[in-house]
């Protein structure tokens, strides 16, 4: 007991390999998760400083703009760096694709990709194996599916249904529905250009549940067609276009 509490407070060094006694092999999960989460909000902290002065208690004439520019600069060509570097040996010492070598992501995971990707947007030069962790995280079937409702609720909540700004646009952007032999077609007759395209399309049934979307580009034609799940009683179309905002069509009842 006294020795499996002792290695529970010794955070996991990435450099011990797994032959190790102190390594991996001898440390819980939960403890290796505590030591990600900090590593990454570690890795962050010089950046909130910079940018959030007084909440961290920094009167501005003592961090005042130009040494706050020192501050982003130290962060960003030291520390980061550093900490990034920290979370490469410890994917590539990892069995798994998971940083603490489990066969599913944990919390850690979870949080360790979500800040890497808002620090990404600041830098286009991540290691390989940093962007291929964040991209697994993201490409998790039910991070995707998350990631989708929160998006289509956020957009349907935006329909309009012939606003007085966009009267004369309601004919090319009001989703047309038909249902035929078990399968769902979502059109809209708009065209698709770089510059003026629909976006998306989804269908919600008559729980608000979204049963099927799709993110278009400019070479797509502006359709969905899906087969009707099991037990769907109404559907409802939706499409947003870059320019004409969110169009929604009537209910469309399943008989």
């Amino acid at each position: 007991t006294t020795l499996r509490s002792k290695q529970a407070r010794t955070p996991f060094n990435p450099n011990v390999r797994k032959s190790d006694p102190g390594g991996r092999d001898s440390h819980p999960a939960l403890c290796r998760h505590r030591v990600w989460s900090s590593q990454a909000k570690d890795m962050k902290t010089g950046l909130d400083v910079a940018k959030y002065k007084e909440r961290f208690g920094f009167p501005l004439d003592v961090l005042n703009d130009e040494n706050a520019e020192k501050v982003f600069k130290k962060w960003r060509s030291e520390t980061l760096p550093r900490h990034l570097e920290y979370f490469v040996k410890a994917l590539d010492m990892s069995p798994t694709q998971w940083l603490a070598g489990t066969r599913t992501p944990t919390i850690a995971d979870f949080f360790v990709a979500a800040v890497i990707k808002m620090l990404r947007h600041r830098d286009s030069a991540f290691p390989a194996s940093i962007e291929t962790f964040v991209s697994a995280v993201y490409g998790l079937p039910a991070v995707v599916a998350f990631q989708q409702r929160e998006l289509f609720a956020e957009l349907s909540a935006k329909a309009v249904k012939g606003p007085v700004e966009f009267a004369s646009k309601e004919p090319k952007h009001v989703p047309q529905v038909t249902v035929k032999g078990g399968q769902v077609t979502i059109s809209v007759p708009h065209g698709m250009a770089e510059d003026h395209l629909i976006e998306y399309i989804w269908a919600k049934d008559q729980n608000g549940h979204v049963v099927a979307a799709a993110k278009l580009g400019c070479t797509d034609s502006p359709t969905l067609t899906f087969p009707l799940p099991k037990g769907t009683t109404s559907i409802t179309a939706y499409e947003q276009c870059n320019l004409h905002a969110v169009w929604a069509s009537p209910v469309v009842n399943i008989e």
